[in-house]
């Protein structure tokens, strides 16, 4: 799609419902977020994970993990840092 056509406004729209950002072939990415600071954070995060991407298409493709794997990354994610033993161990 060309730049400044409706099309591409029309297909951004709806990849970033829900998001904060998203990819666009040919054009690069747009991030936003309540602030600069919270866009910048999000476009410097999707280009990491765009790259970490691309290099384990390098190695042959990237390993999908399966639902329950997913449900459990997000369940420790919930958590992640959290901990209570891990700030008594800071705080000495």
């Amino acid at each position: 799609m060309r730049y400044g056509t409706k099309e591409l406004s029309d297909n951004i729209l709806k990849a970033m419902e829900g998001r904060t950002a998203c990819l666009m072939a040919n054009h690069g990415m747009l991030a936003t977020g309540a602030s600069l600071e919270k866009a910048m954070w999000a476009a410097v995060e999707l280009e990491t994970i765009a790259k970490q991407y691309y290099h384990a298409l390098l190695i042959g493709g990237p390993v999908v993990l399966s639902s329950e794997e997913i449900a459990g990354v997000r369940k420790g994610f919930a958590s992640y840092g959290l901990q209570d033993g891990a700030r008594k161990v800071a705080s000495r």
